[in-house]
């Protein structure tokens, strides 16, 4: 939403390659997957969440039982997962699964050759200019 994830993305040159780097640290346990430990202030997100999830549900004004909606039963699958999630003890690991957002892709190598070959250009033009100097 804000883009600072976008924005703390940094190459490095390691070897004989590069490196993409995040030097915020969920940007990293998103990209390559990993394990974080449940803290109060988790649990106070996850409780909001489900009472979130749980209010948005439409109810019948009679009966209030919950109507039989395709909405109100994807609601009620995603708070049930908050509240297991708030349901967890302070200290519990959460092992979040790998999505890559960089890494080796097509998209990405074109990036880089474009960049490579723009840089590859100026560079044959400083070279030019440095070695046929103007009279």
């Amino acid at each position: 939403r804000t883009g600072a994830g976008r924005r703390s993305i940094f190459s490095k040159i390691e070897g004989d390659g590069i490196v993409w780097r995040s030097n915020l640290p969920y940007m990293s346990i998103q990209n390559e997957g990993g394990e974080i430990a449940v803290t109060a202030q988790m649990k106070k997100f996850f409780w909001a969440m489900y009472y979130k999830s749980s209010n948005a549900m439409t109810y019948k004004v009679k009966t209030r039982s919950a109507v039989n909606t395709t909405r109100n039963q994807k609601l009620a699958g995603e708070a049930a997962i908050w509240k297991s999630l708030a349901l967890m003890r302070i200290g519990k690991k959460i092992k979040i699964p790998e999505r890559r957002f960089i890494g080796d892709h097509p998209q990405v190598k074109a990036s880089i050759t474009r960049v490579i070959n723009g840089v590859m250009q100026e560079v044959e033009t400083d070279l030019k200019e440095l070695l046929n100097p103007k009279k």
